[in-house]
């Protein structure tokens, strides 16, 4: 197998484990409490949010970092820093191939 096709293939997989995850976390909330202060937030909606307004990454482009009530929530209710995609962040960014684009 080419490094162009495993890399499709681990792409399409992790695209693949990453929506079924989030989900699964997601489900049918629309809001969560904000660790910072404690507030019920509304989570993050890609169709209606802009990104950058609610999220921006740590230094070394590893931990995703809620910067507003709703990318607090967010961050913390889907587990969105939990260690595989910390991990997986890191070597992704280690490889060229992080932090993705942001429309």
């Amino acid at each position: 197998m080419s490094y162009s096709a495993r890399h499709n293939f681990s792409e399409s997989l992790l695209l693949r484990s990453r929506r079924w995850l989030g989900n699964a976390l997601k489900y049918d909330k629309t809001e969560a409490h904000d660790s910072a202060s404690g507030q019920i937030a509304p989570l993050y909606h890609p169709r209606r949010d802009s990104w950058n307004e609610h999220f921006a990454w740590s230094d070394n482009f590893t931990l995703l970092i809620g910067i507003t009530p709703t990318g607090r929530a967010t961050v913390d209710a889907l587990l969105l820093n939990r260690d595989g995609v910390v991990n997986l962040r890191g070597l992704l960014y280690m490889n060229g191939e992080h932090p993705p684009r942001v429309p």
